[in-house]
């Protein structure tokens, strides 16, 4: 039931020829992938390569060594997978490794972080590609998936730790990347993306939104320049030496069909599928926010949505020019960026959406170099789908069919012919549901109407897959005790909350809900803004923050349950073909 990408049946070259014979398609990935991995051109000098070093106060910092109680957490923590790497192991005969045999590679690990180095055939990787759309394309629309060697995941393991800790220290990575970093959630950078365009709307302002998707982001990352651009960071010498280590002298064969293809070299990208691939590549990009200052930026790994808003206080037609303007210099900016870091933009999947509370929309032409990005009327970032005047009618109707293609998945399901009710209650918890909790970051920004008719939506699924379509709705909570979806939300917000208390995150969103005080003050006059007046366009805007505690405060509680009389569970019992 869940979505997965399609099976690998064949390839199909640039003369329409079709092959479906293994070690052919071995032959002609590796052909692909080699010469997608090779060495990217660069133009030197480079600043990241050829600048002068800096010498900074932790540059002799040394990587700490790991311990034999550490390296066994990590190992007991890791998912027993029978894939296997490129030497035929797997973290499944981890179960059948005494625990004593670590105290050997604990010794491999420290000798790792102390002399930067390890063993090269830990840097063999297996290559599994994945079809993109159909299952018979041409190489270059599959994805490759890296299979590691398994004691080199966990010697990443402990390395990710230890750099992270770094990171950390030196702050490094800006409040606005909220991928693969603990206490920095996807739904807060989806709030504040929300939050950031409606209040530019409430003060009259065109909105132009620019969403930008890097070509195979990972598998870009230009080797040399990593490293190079890490020194002028501040990462200690020990550091970026097992770094290098890491990136450099890679090598990797395609499997398809119990076939394999030669080995070939890696020169540049992380290895897909490793866990510290994600920490290095958002480090790399850390100073993305500074170089594109016109915009208000929001990053989640390799997504980037840009928002640029008109002036304050100007005619419309004036807003929509300086607009303009701010949007040509940060294509710009965007371009030297990507130059500078070697890393592509996928240009047919860039794109643009336009917000303003105006009626009709101004002829904005949009280029990045040679390159028309276009304006679209809808766009999905994250999961969650927008349209240019932030409604949630979409967002909705696209979450309520994919809901009914699973709750008739589940109708179907039998098990040796047979189902029961525990069984389809534990596939709607499982497949269903999810769906609908993707829903709880802006359910309470949803209408009065919209949230009644989910509700009722939710309610009827639910009655639909325990087959007691013949129940009220009401009854049907009150016998099973189910809670509402409403109930379920608030129950969300609850931990929602407590997990935001004492995180960047949390202050993020408080520090948009002061900014909105501040400027309710300020349009009633109880404080000035020199060189800003108050328009009667502007108009007023609730904060996300005061919207959603104060939705929490009026659902009352979690009890489904309704309080049902004395007198009416006796006529329930003595009359129930009246209920």
């Amino acid at each position: 039931m869940k979505s997965a990408s399609s099976s690998l049946h064949g390839f199909m070259l640039n003369d329409g020829t079709v092959i479906k014979d293994g070690p052919k398609m071995c032959e002609e990935a590796c052909k692909h992938y080699e010469e997608f991995f090779s060495e990217s051109e660069i133009f030197r000098p480079h600043p990241y390569t050829d600048s002068p070093d800096l010498q900074w106060e932790n540059f002799d910092e040394e990587i700490p060594l790991c311990t034999t109680e550490e390296v066994i957490d990590i190992v007991n923590s890791r998912k027993k997978k029978k894939s296997i790497d490129a030497h035929g192991l797997s973290n499944f005969t981890f179960n059948f490794l005494p625990l004593s045999y670590w105290s050997l590679l604990v010794e491999i690990f420290n000798h790792s972080f102390s002399e930067g180095t390890m063993p090269d055939r830990w840097k063999d990787s297996r290559m599994l590609l994945l079809a993109k759309k159909d299952p018979i394309c041409n190489p270059g629309l599959t994805r490759p998936i890296s299979l590691l060697d398994v004691f080199l995941k966990v010697n990443e393991k402990l390395f990710q730790t230890r750099f992270m800790n770094i990171v950390n220290r030196r702050g490094l990575l800006p409040d606005t990347q909220s991928g693969f970093r603990p206490k920095f959630r996807l739904q807060t950078r989806v709030l504040l993306f929300f939050e950031h365009i409606s209040s530019l709307m409430a003060n009259s302002s065109p909105v132009g939104t620019i969403f930008v998707d890097f070509r195979s982001a990972f598998d870009q990352l230009w080797f040399r320049g990593c490293i190079g651009k890490l020194k002028r960071m501040g990462i200690p010498r020990k550091y970026l030496i097992w770094i290098e280590n890491w990136l450099m002298n890679r090598r990797a064969f395609i499997a398809i069909k119990g076939e394999r293809s030669k080995w070939f070299r890696i020169r540049k990208g992380g290895p897909q599928g490793s866990i510290f691939t994600p920490l290095l590549f958002i480090t790399y990009h850390s100073d993305l926010t500074e170089t594109l200052n016109c915009c208000l930026s929001h990053h989640f790994t390799g997504d980037l949505a840009a928002i640029m808003g008109g002036g304050i206080g100007l005619k419309y037609s004036l807003q929509c020019l300086e607009l303009e303007k701010k949007l040509s210099s940060f294509f710009k900016d965007l371009k030297y960026y990507c130059t500078l870091t070697a890393q592509p933009i996928n240009y047919n999947k860039t794109q643009a959406l336009f917000s303003a509370r105006a009626i009709g929309y101004p002829d904005i032409a949009l280029k990045c170099g040679n390159n028309k990005i276009e304006w679209v009327k809808e766009i999905k970032y994250l999961g969650y789908v927008f349209t240019p005047k932030l409604g949630f009618s979409a967002m909705i109707q696209k979450t309520m069919l994919k809901v009914r293609q699973r709750v008739a998945m589940v109708n179907s399901f039998r098990l040796k012919g047979f189902t029961s009710t525990a069984l389809r209650k534990a596939l709607f918890n499982s497949y269903v549901l999810p769906v609908f909790a993707w829903l709880f970051p802006f359910f309470p920004l949803f209408t009065v109407n919209q949230q009644q008719d989910l509700n009722e939506f939710y309610t009827r699924c639910l009655r639909r897959v325990m087959y007691c379509m013949h129940w009220n709705s009401y009854f049907f909570m009150y016998a099973t005790n189910e809670l509402s979806l409403e109930d379920r939300c608030k129950k969300y917000w609850e931990r929602y909350w407590l997990a935001l208390a004492d995180t960047t995150d949390g202050l993020l969103i408080f520090e948009q809900g002061n900014l909105n005080v501040i400027r309710e003050n300020w349009l009633r006059g109880e404080s000035r803004i020199n060189g800003i007046h108050r328009s009667k366009r502007y108009v007023e805007h609730t904060s996300l923050l005061e919207k959603c505690t104060s939705w929490c405060a009026n659902i009352p509680s979690y009890d489904s349950n309704i309080n049902y009389e004395l007198e009416e569970v006796v006529t329930l019992y003595e009359f129930p073909e009246t209920f």
